[in-house]
């Protein structure tokens, strides 16, 4: 689950704004690399409370697609306006690639919290600067827009539903009791990655750490201390 309003400083002001018609049933949002439209279908209860369901962001993770067709075939609960967006990088999906055709990670290019994560070729890259990319453009002004009540992106495959705090965490709760999926840890971060909130990149000019690869060895360096430690203190006791 993802954040449904974006906060104040999101990033949002550095895509051009393209007004979209929000009562239709279906919505163009954009295009991606390749040209290929990325579309919204709408259904439910015009007006209702929004629900914003996205299956697939990276394209190897492709599992969502088959929950977006259970959703249009299961119809749509009273006073809910439901919106799907099948794939938002429908490149990358059609060759079961985790970035676009530009070699983006998509999810590392939304503007919110965005760090210089890598290079061209790295499977983590963050592209040229934020909402660098059309699919992550399509999809911000899209959410600015819309301005969901609730937002759920699809990943796989730990099979788990990552812990939050406040309303968050209860509906991601919720989501854990409905489908079983137990609640645990994941590394990454919100859109960007495990690089740009490990270096606070509202604060530093400069992240600390120049790729995401070097943040998780140096992440993994300090845990192998950690469990190193853990285990001299064993064999001494």
């Amino acid at each position: 689950l993802a954040p449904a309003i974006a906060p104040s400083g999101s990033g949002a002001e550095v895509v051009p704004f393209r007004p979209l018609d929000l009562t239709a049933d279906v919505v163009e949002l954009g295009t991606s690399v390749l040209g290929v439209p990325i579309i919204a279908e709408r259904y439910g209860t015009p007006g209702g409370r929004r629900v914003l369901v996205i299956g697939v962001i990276h394209g190897n993770e492709a599992a969502g697609t088959a929950i977006v067709q259970e959703l249009r075939a299961g119809g749509t609960p009273d006073g809910v306006e439901l919106w799907l967006v099948e794939s938002m990088n429908p490149d990358g999906q059609a060759i079961d690639d985790r970035q676009n055709a530009n070699q983006v990670d998509v999810n590392r290019n939304f503007p919110y919290k965005r760090g210089p994560i890598g290079v061209a070729g790295d499977g983590q890259y963050a592209g040229t600067g934020p909402a660098s990319e059309p699919e992550t453009q399509a999809m911000v002004n899209f959410i600015a827009q819309l301005r969901p009540d609730i937002a759920i992106w699809y990943h796989q495959d730990l099979f788990v539903i990552s812990p939050a705090e406040g309303r968050e965490g209860r509906i991601r709760e919720r989501s854990a009791s409905l489908t079983g999926l137990p609640m645990g840890g994941i590394s990454g971060g919100t859109y960007t990655g495990i690089e740009a909130v490990s270096n606070n990149v509202n604060m530093l000019k400069e992240p600390r750490f120049r790729t995401g690869k070097c943040t998780m060895f140096l992440m993994a360096l300090s845990l192998s201390v950690t469990a190193g430690g853990i285990i001299l203190l064993y064999l001494l006791w």
